[in-house]
């Protein structure tokens, strides 16, 4: 039914109706059974209906066109990119497709049958299984592509017997630009910190991260670019200890380009104490109790 090498094993896998058999591994002496997971389907390639399932390898994962999504098998774990909350695969209406890489990227097909006809085909490309940019412009009738690396062009098979061939989109190389804009240097924190960066890019930023001493605490896609950080008490102490802390934050535009922005250096002082002032204690709590607090 299909079948890929990763990591110097190959992974195949019968269909034999809708039972499901176990992913056979072969290290080069001897088949063992893989089952990703006892509690789901075991078929990590399920697109028999589109006449084959083309899996390319990419980033130490097999992966495979499910109708409108994408799976991904790492030799243990299924993942489908459009149920990832980190991964922004976009949807594209497809159940049709098909998939090529090259060193650096990989390509999708998407092609959708609307009930009357295809809608124009289109690729997308990623080089990190997160950000993807979108490439229009493909025939109604593509069912199959390749990638010429060297020469960076496309030659795209069709339903009608033709080849069409055209040059890709130069791969963008300039980094995103990014600064922090909220708060100033120097800015004295106490629980929580605003902050607001700006960013640009050539094409797109597709996200924005923010780090707090080189830990990220946040990723946001969409501009305006602002997180809220909160200090947290626990274990007897503050998360982030009073005294000088850096913030800086990290563009990235749809090709994977990246800038860092300059760090901010801001101050964490020691929070205003919290004292219990009143509480029923000593007594069982059968339901909603009053307690009494001073900041």
């Amino acid at each position: 039914y299909w079948g890929a090498a990763l990591n110097g094993k190959m992974y195949m896998q019968s269909n034999y109706g809708w039972y499901n058999p176990p992913i056979q591994l072969f290290d080069g002496n001897s088949w063992t059974e893989v089952i990703p997971d006892p509690n789901e389907s075991n078929q990590v390639c399920n697109t028999a209906n589109i006449g084959g399932v083309n899996p390319v390898t990419f980033m130490g994962k097999i992966v495979c066109k499910d109708n409108s999504d994408l799976r991904l098998f790492d030799g243990i774990t299924k993942t489908n990119l459009r149920n990832s909350p980190t991964n922004r695969y976009p949807n594209c209406n497809s159940s049709e497709g098909d998939l090529g890489t090259t060193s650096t990227k990989l390509y999708v097909l998407c092609r959708y049958w609307n009930g009357s006809g295809y809608d124009p085909a289109k690729l997308v490309r990623t080089n990190d299984l997160e950000d993807w940019r979108v490439l229009e412009g493909l025939p109604a009738t593509a069912t199959s592509f390749a990638i010429d690396e060297d020469n960076n062009r496309v030659y795209v098979g069709t339903s009608d017997s033709k080849i069409y061939v055209s040059d890709l989109p130069a791969i963008d190389t300039a980094d995103p630009s990014v600064s922090i804009t909220a708060p100033s240097s120097g800015a004295a924190v106490k629980e929580s910190l605003n902050i607001t960066a700006s960013a640009s890019d050539n094409d797109a930023v597709s996200k924005v991260e923010f780090y707090l001493d080189g830990e990220l605490i946040d990723t946001k896609t969409t501009a305006p670019y602002t997180t809220t950080w909160h200090n947290s008490y626990g274990n007897d102490g503050w998360q982030t200890a009073p005294g000088q802390h850096t913030i800086t934050a990290k563009a990235y535009d749809y090709e994977g380009n990246s800038a860092t922005s300059s760090a901010v250096s801001i101050t964490v002082v020691d929070p205003d104490e919290i004292s219990v002032t009143s509480f029923a204690t000593g007594n069982p709590i059968l339901g909603p109790s009053i307690l009494g607090f001073d900041a």
